[in-house]
């Protein structure tokens, strides 16, 4: 399975375990624009674990290994990267969105959470042998 399959599958995951309902404001591709763009059209939802201040950090960056290097030369704490998962670029910003607003009450600031209960469960759901 590519990125591009892989990204389509991840999208419908978030929408049946995270939201219970489909995101109807998405548009749908068609599979061969999608694969004649597939760089183009893929983001990644990332993980990063702030072992300094326990936070989680969910993002989303098209190089998310480069976004975390970013992260380690700015901030002087432990960090590990958890992992990425990709997804349909367009669907990901409104992903984010919404997970913004699913762990509000666990924010911290800039896409920083405490690692409570609901948070650690969407990370174990994207990658089921991390454990923090």
């Amino acid at each position: 399975m590519d990125d591009l399959e892989v990204a389509r599958e991840n999208v419908e995951k978030f929408e049946e375990k995270w939201l219970k309902r489909k995101l109807s404001w998405a548009k749908k591709y068609d599979e061969d624009e999608l694969r004649e763009k597939k760089k183009k059209k893929i983001s990644y939802l990332y993980f990063i674990y702030n072992k300094s201040h326990d936070a989680i950090k969910i993002g989303v960056s098209i190089n998310p290994k480069e976004r975390f290097e970013s992260f380690r030369r700015l901030l002087f704490d432990e960090l590990e990267f958890i992992g990425s998962v990709p997804f349909i670029k367009f669907y990901i910003w409104k992903i984010e969105e919404e997970i913004n607003k699913m762990f509000k009450s666990l924010s911290i600031k800039n896409e920083w959470f405490i690692p409570g209960v609901e948070v650690l469960d969407f990370v174990g759901f994207w990658f089921p042998s991390k454990e923090k």
